[in-house]
């Protein structure tokens, strides 16, 4: 795991408000964050006509629920939810902060996320139907790529840890094959027979 430094904006210095993500040294990415309460409030900060990624989540007794889209006017779309889904209490937007992000690339992202979301985590999809996978060339796949590399590395601050998985999650076969992973490692064992000090 690298070492980096973000920048957060903390929106009317409300702990629980809107919040706005940046790492401006590596990356030209933004995220935004804000509870469902104050969805109509982010206009303000995200241009229209703009190609995103969003997640719309809730925890309930430790697991999580998410949706994940993508709109090329995340802003509406993200509106539209209000009215068109009960589930949701806080949101997640993945931007550019220089439009360097397509509807490809948005694409992609979408559909890769939620895939992983899928085969990694134990949390509930909300999405009804795999998102197609574009065909980007190599270029644009590696942008997309670390846009979303970036997301899933910061989720976890931003109080969505999507992927994080501790043992009281395994149940006990699954503890016992990664305990027996850990020291797969180790091929040969050296037993004392009790003769003359001989292993």
């Amino acid at each position: 795991m690298s070492t980096y430094s973000i920048q957060i904006l903390v929106l009317d210095g409300r702990q629980d408000g809107i919040k706005i993500f940046n790492r401006p040294v590596d990356w030209s990415g933004e995220i935004i964050t804000f509870p469902r309460s104050l969805a109509k409030d982010v206009k303000e900060h995200i241009p229209e006509n703009t190609n995103g990624v969003y997640i719309l989540w809730s925890k309930e007794q430790g697991d999580y629920s998410v949706y994940v889209g993508k709109s090329d006017n995340i802003i509406s779309r993200i509106q539209q939810h209000i009215d068109g889904k009960d589930f949701w209490t806080n949101a997640v937007v993945l931007i550019s902060s220089n439009n360097i992000l397509n509807s490809a690339h948005v694409g992609w992202i979408e559909a890769n996320l939620v895939q992983k979301v899928k085969e990694i985590s134990r949390h509930k999809v909300v999405n009804g139907n795999q998102p197609s996978d574009p065909k980007l060339n190599l270029q644009d796949k590696v942008l997309a790529a670390t846009f979303l590399s970036r997301l899933e590395e910061m989720l976890p601050i931003m109080g969505l840890p999507l992927f994080e998985q501790h043992d009281d999650d395994l149940s006990a076969p699954e503890r016992i094959e990664a305990t027996t992973n850990q020291y797969s490692v180790f091929d040969t064992i050296i037993v004392p027979t009790g003769k003359f000090d001989d292993g």
